[in-house]
């Protein structure tokens, strides 16, 4: 059997979602990986900042796993972002990790405008598909326009490796905020196969990108799918839709 997996950054909790949705009732996929989750509470709140509510709703009678980094405080309140996992199949367990910055209350405006000093994490979910026990694990990095190594994404790829090395039917998907030819990236391709390697030039959506100010968007490639070696990539592709800053990910796994 096979299953159809989407990975995508929701892009500041959702902001297209009359295209999300869309796109997902076109696709039909069996699990889907989001980064920049929100949880507000409140009713009155735009749709973006309640995704979680909004995602709930639309996959009704889906298993979920939703991890917050962080609350985030700012001119709407205060509200958790965070990743989720939405899945068709029953998820039997969870984990979620940080990558050394703990849970806490963070500003949405930091004064140094480093979004770097906001928590990040990775979250693992098993999903029993059809007898098979399969390890879905999805992540937001470490922040930094650079795309480079520090030590912080060193340390991350290290927690990361902790959680995935020797595992089998794994599928590790996000938002890493660093370019592939990293070695902190590398680390991770010790342990598991990129699928899509370097056939990308940008992962980006770029209409939403200002490549006047941001030219590096346009060879950026930060969201990446990798899956351990005794899983199989039947079919996958980059979709065009307009569903956020950054491209969506299909992939279908037998």
């Amino acid at each position: 059997m096979s299953f159809k997996h989407i990975n995508l950054n929701l892009y500041e909790g959702g902001l297209f979602f009359k295209n999300i949705f869309a796109f997902f009732d076109r696709e039909q996929p069996d699990v889907v990986s989001l980064q920049e989750v929100f949880d507000g509470k409140d009713s009155g709140l735009a749709e973006n900042y309640r995704s979680l509510e909004i995602l709930k709703n639309y996959f009704m009678g889906w298993e979920y796993y939703f991890a917050p980094e962080f609350m985030l405080v700012g001119e709407q309140g205060k509200m958790e972002i965070g990743n989720a996992i939405f899945s068709r199949y029953p998820i039997t367990s969870t984990v979620s990790n940080d990558f050394g910055i703990s849970y806490g209350e963070f500003s949405a405006h930091p004064p140094t405008g480093d979004f770097g000093t906001h928590p990040k994490n990775i979250q693992c979910c098993e999903i029993a598909i059809e007898g098979t026990t399969y390890t879905i694990c999805n992540l937001h990095g470490i922040w930094g326009l650079d795309g480079g190594d520090s030590p912080e994404r060193l340390e991350m790829s290290r927690r990361i490796v902790d959680l995935v090395k020797g595992k089998k039917k794994l599928i590790l998907s996000g938002d890493f905020n660093l370019k592939p030819d990293t070695q902190t990236i590398r680390n991770i391709d010790n342990h598991l196969i990129n699928v899509y390697g370097g056939e990308l030039t940008t992962s980006f959506n770029l209409a939403h990108k200002n490549l006047e100010k941001y030219p590096g968007y346009a060879t950026a490639v930060v969201d990446m799918v990798f899956a351990s070696s005794d899983i199989v990539v039947l079919e996958k592709k980059v979709a065009s839709d307009d569903v956020s800053d950054h491209l969506a990910f299909v992939i279908q796994f037998e």
